[in-house]
């Protein structure tokens, strides 16, 4: 989950550089700014994935998790919402200004832009869904027998300190009757929202996220 935000970064940075490279220096600015909100927010967010997660980092092994952790998911959405440049957050009106510079500047300047931007809204829209909708993936799911699978059987039993076998781990697997699952690697397990001093940061970042377009109207 972090390594698609430091990529997306990466893609942002290119963003400003474009303004630049067409001098709308004040437009480069602008999605400095903006970006540094819901960026910070998508950070800290899915920091507090991980933490809610007990650890696991890896998307695959996530979903629906919108329902344990509501706070963390509707701030990551606002951040996701300002980030894809939809109206009226943030980062549409950032984007929009960078690509008007573009667009005055060269008009194939401008369409590579506008790819971009469609790819940022389409790789963080992946990610969102991963994480916050669709069926758990981490309890009784062929997609989290398969993660148990990769990772074997010696972690399995680290749950239990080390004395569960890999059909232990299977079987506890399975007893969850609601079907939100228990961890396939040992033990009940459900993700949690995290804490308010990791929460009250994302509301106030997500908030920023939202307004901070109109710095710039």
């Amino acid at each position: 989950i972090k390594k698609v935000l430091a990529y997306s970064t990466i893609s942002q940075i290119g963003f400003m550089f474009l303004a630049v490279g067409v001098a709308g220096y004040a437009a480069a600015l602008f999605h400095m700014i903006t970006h540094a909100a819901f960026k910070a927010c998508l950070f800290l967010g899915a920091g507090s994935v991980i933490h809610g997660m007990h650890g696991e980092q890896d998307m695959r092994r996530m979903g629906g998790l919108r329902k344990w952790m509501p706070v963390t998911a509707v701030t990551f959405m606002v951040s996701w919402l300002a980030i894809a440049g939809v109206i009226p957050f943030s980062g549409f009106w950032s984007k929009d200004d960078v690509l008007s510079y573009a667009l005055h500047k060269n008009v194939w300047l401008y369409v590579v832009g506008l790819v971009t931007a469609a790819m940022t809204a389409f790789y963080m829209s992946r990610l969102v869904f991963k994480v916050f909708f669709g069926a758990p993936r981490w309890g009784d799911s062929p997609e989290s027998a398969a993660a148990f699978a990769e990772v074997g059987p010696s972690a399995a039993g680290h749950g239990h300190g080390g004395a569960d076998s890999d059909a232990d781990a299977h079987s506890d697997a399975h007893t969850d009757a609601g079907g939100h699952g228990a961890d396939p690697l040992g033990g009940d397990f459900h993700p949690h929202e995290s804490p308010r001093s990791m929460t009250i940061p994302l509301v106030v970042l997500a908030f920023l996220a939202a307004v901070l377009g109109v710095l710039n109207l």
